[in-house]
């Protein structure tokens, strides 16, 4: 994927006259592929020619917003383009967008704002699942079944998207038997067949309440193979509730799948170093040595001062503002110590 967006790229700049059109294809491709903030970068280039960009730009400008967590920069571009006068259904993708990017940002009551202030006849079933997600994403389980109430008696119809944030929300707050009632009524009362994703939120929401022989059980009567993200839930569970057992067998699973994965041999240390099987935990650590494996660091963007993205990679130091950085994280762990709180100190193999 990286060689064929690179090819578009030179395309994109080999060309003599670049109109909306081809701006939108680069904006869009880019979005699509993950390059996020290159594809806002290209926005912002875009306006600054003092072109207009189409709605298709700015719904991806806004996606990428969302992927990034740059919620002053999505704020601009919702106030910016906010009544434009497009096309009824372009209009709707747009306020879909806006849902979207703000519950995502982490502003959930602006997102509610927006969806609140659109008309009945305006909405349909994507601009509920994007709002019903983002509740989802904040843990507000009871709001997102008294939304999918409305919707219900809106009369439009939830898909597998929709069920998948709603299965979600139950899961983040612990509504299991409301959770098993969705699932089992997505067939018969509302004729949508469950596939992977959403078994999968299934066995995160009974995991998370420490019902483990369900989620087991649910596992070993699918219609198909679990996957990784399935048996990951598993396994994640597993360590919560101290279930050994359970994750070893979750590991075995996954490291048939994925056995060069160093990610499933850290979790796995971690669940036997909790319940102080120690020497265990030791022979895990010794075979990520033997083999070589390694877990790919993770990273994140953050918004400085209403536009500046700043990209941090776990372990990288090379940001100019590290050393800050550190500092003010040294403050804050104090000053939680000072209040009262206190960390667990369990070994875990980070």
């Amino acid at each position: 994927m990286r060689g064929e967006v690179e090819v578009a790229r030179r395309l994109f700049h080999q060309m003599g006259e670049r109109d909306v059109v081809s701006w939108t294809a680069m904006i869009s491709g880019y979005c699509h592929s993950g390059y996020f903030q290159e594809a806002l970068e290209l926005f912002v280039m875009l306006e600054g020619l003092g072109m207009e960009p189409d709605e298709v730009a700015v719904v991806a400008a806004l996606a990428a917003c969302a992927r990034l967590g740059a919620l002053e920069f999505g704020r601009r571009i919702h106030h910016k383009y906010d009544g434009r006068s497009w096309e009824r259904g372009t209009h709707r993708g747009f306020t879909c967008a806006v849902v979207d990017m703000y519950a995502k940002c982490g502003s959930i009551d602006t997102a509610l704002d927006v969806f609140r202030r659109t008309s009945d006849d305006m909405r349909t079933t994507f601009l509920y699942n994007s709002i019903l997600s983002g509740l989802a994403h904040h843990g507000l389980g009871e709001h997102a079944m008294a939304v999918f109430e409305e919707m219900r008696l809106l009369g439009l119809k939830p898909d597998e998207v929709t069920f998948v944030a709603l299965l979600c929300a139950c899961g983040h707050n612990g509504l299991v038997d409301d959770g098993k009632r969705l699932f089992e009524s997505m067939l018969s009362v509302y004729g949508v067949d469950p596939h992977t994703q959403h078994y999968g939120c299934m066995v995160d929401l009974l995991g998370r309440a420490g019902r483990l022989d369900e989620a087991y059980c649910l596992i070993q009567n699918m219609p198909f193979k679990a996957n990784a993200v399935i048996w990951r839930s598993l396994l994640s569970a597993s360590k919560i509730h101290g279930d050994v057992a359970l994750a070893r067998l979750a590991s075995h699973e996954l490291l048939a799948m994925e056995h060069d994965h160093g990610a499933r041999y850290v979790m796995l240390s971690n669940v036997l170093t909790l319940v102080e099987k120690h020497d265990e935990a030791a022979s895990v650590r010794k075979a990520i040595d033997d083999v070589r494996i390694q877990k790919p660091p993770g990273w994140s963007y953050v918004e400085i001062n209403g536009g500046a993205l700043h990209k941090f990679l776990a372990g990288d130091t090379s940001h100019p503002e590290a050393k800050a950085s550190e500092l003010m994280l040294r403050n804050i762990d104090m000053g939680l110590k000072t209040t009262g709180m206190l960390s667990v100190n369990k070994r875990c193999l980070m």
